[in-house]
C-alpha cells in the first residue's frame, strides 16, 4: 500500500479506520445511521397524508369541493318545471335569492326548433295556492313576442308579495293553451 492510504479492519464487528497509523473509530454503526436518515420509507408505506398520496387527497379535496358548488347552484337556482310542445319549450323557475319581501318566479318561453315559430299565446296567468287548494295571489302577464328565432327566449319575472309560511304551489296557465300547465311547489320559512 502506498503512503497516506486508509486502512479499514474488522475487529469484533465494529469497524475502524486507521489513518496514517492512527486510529479513528466511527461514532455509528450502519443500522444506527440509517435509523436516523429522514427517508423511512419502511414505516410509512401506507401513509394517506404523505407525499406520494397528494394527488390522491387532491382529488378528493376537489370533488368536494365541486359537490358543494352544485349544491349551492342548485339550491339558489330553485325548483324548476318545464313542458316541450311543438319545438317550443316552457319553463318555470323559482328564484330563492333577491329581494326577500317577494317571491320572485322566472317564466320563460324558448324556441328549440330550427324555424322560426310563431306564438299563440298572449298573456298568462300564475296563480298561487295554499296546501288546501285556496287562490292566494294571481298575477296576470302578457307575452310581448309575436315570434321566436330558433334559440331564442322570452324572459319574464313575475314577482308575487311573500305570503305567510306554509307550503304552497305555483300554477302557470297560458291562454289559447289549455294544454300547458306548469305547476311548481314551494315552502315559505
Amino acid at each position: 500500500m502506498a503512503k497516506n492510504v486508509v486502512e479499514i479492519k474488522n475487529s469484533d464487528n465494529k469497524k475502524e479506520l486507521i489513518i496514517e497509523g492512527e486510529r479513528v473509530k466511527f461514532h455509528y454503526d450502519r443500522a444506527e445511521r440509517l435509523a436516523m436518515t429522514r427517508n423511512k420509507s419502511d414505516e410509512k408505506k401506507n401513509c394517506f397524508f404523505c407525499k406520494k398520496n397528494a394527488s390522491v387527497l387532491l382529488t378528493f379535496i376537489n370533488l368536494a369541493l365541486i359537490f358543494v358548488v352544485i349544491t349551492v347552484y342548485a339550491g339558489l337556482l330553485g325548483k324548476s318545471k318545464n313542458i316541450v310542445e311543438n319545438g317550443i319549450q316552457y319553463h318555470l323557475t323559482k328564484r330563492i335569492f333577491g329581494n326577500y319581501d317577494d317571491i320572485n318566479f322566472i317564466f320563460q318561453i324558448k324556441n328549440n326548433s330550427k324555424n322560426k315559430t310563431y306564438l299563440d299565446v298572449k298573456e298568462g296567468v300564475l296563480e298561487i295556492y295554499d296546501k288546501n287548494s285556496v287562490l292566494t295571489h294571481t298575477v296576470r302577464f302578457e307575452i310581448t313576442k309575436d315570434a321566436l328565432e330558433p334559440k331564442e327566449s322570452f324572459i319574464k319575472s313575475l314577482a308575487v308579495e311573500k305570503p305567510a309560511k306554509g307550503k304552497y304551489d305555483a300554477k302557470i296557465n297560458l291562454t289559447n293553451k289549455e294544454d300547458i300547465k306548469l305547476t311548481t311547489s314551494f315552502s315559505v320559512k
